[in-house]
């Protein structure tokens, strides 16, 4: 019998175990594989954040081994992170000094701000493991609260037209359902955009599976630009309401 899933638990022990992009991102495969899951999530944020001024105050939610606070730090923004593991946040306050970080359950605890203290928000890769559906609408709500009236909030999900359990620990919402939480916290969706159409699927699919991990990574980033399929993943922005 599978063990419910126990989110601090859980991501403790997967980042103890793998502190580098295969514990924050696909487990299935290796280092090689991820670094091409990567480099399209930062295409996505390119695309999400054009032309934020450097200075601009930003929370990461869900920093993990830190990938989105280094690419926040290289656009010159002021950069605060958080995570659900201990582990975590110590070790991304030796690596990111001039970051600063605290340890967060999302959903389940209030965010140590003031209402209206962010520009820019981040949450990637994460807001579909928080499966309890009240504990995600409490943190979306959370978020709203210490957004400030222009900034926005980049997050990644499904984002179709149906919500479905994937696995213990993944709960991908629709975008029906990020609507309609993002209103009740005083929010709306303002721009969706494919994150992954080829990359990201599950490794054991026929005619695929024996393909080297970094090559097969290679090949499926280079078949998102060329021979898109229809996304099943989307990143999204959220704004404050009108």
């Amino acid at each position: 019998m599978t063990e419910a899933y126990e989110p601090v638990s859980y991501w403790s022990t997967r980042l103890a175990q793998n502190f580098n992009l295969r514990g924050v991102g696909h487990i299935e495969y290796g280092p090689g594989y991820n670094d091409w899951l990567y480099r399209q999530k930062r295409i996505a944020l390119d695309r999400a954040l054009p032309g934020r001024a450097a200075g601009s105050v930003a929370l990461d939610v869900g920093s993990g081994i830190g990938w989105v606070v280094a690419y926040l730090l290289d656009r010159g923004f002021r950069v605060t992170g958080c995570d659900i593991a201990e582990l975590s946040v110590e070790r991304l306050a030796e690596q990111y000094p001039a970051a600063n970080f605290f340890q967060l359950a999302a959903g389940s605890e209030t965010i140590p701000r003031e209402d209206e203290s962010f520009d820019v928000i981040t949450m990637i890769d994460v807001a579909y493991h928080i499966v309890d559906s009240e504990l995600w609408r409490a943190a979306v709500a959370e978020m709203g609260r210490v957004l400030k009236p222009d900034g926005q909030i980049v997050i990644t999900d499904g984002l179709g037209s149906e919500s479905s359990r994937r696995a213990e620990h993944v709960e991908q919402r629709s975008l029906h359902e990020w609507s309609e939480a993002a209103r009740t916290a005083g929010l709306r969706v303002a721009r969706v955009g494919p994150l992954f159409t080829w990359l990201s699927r599950p490794h054991g699919i026929r005619g695929w599976r024996r393909i080297p991990n970094t090559a097969r990574g290679a090949l499926e980033f280079g078949l998102e630009r060329i021979l898109p399929l229809a996304p099943h993943m989307r990143w999204a922005v959220l704004v404050k309401a009108d």
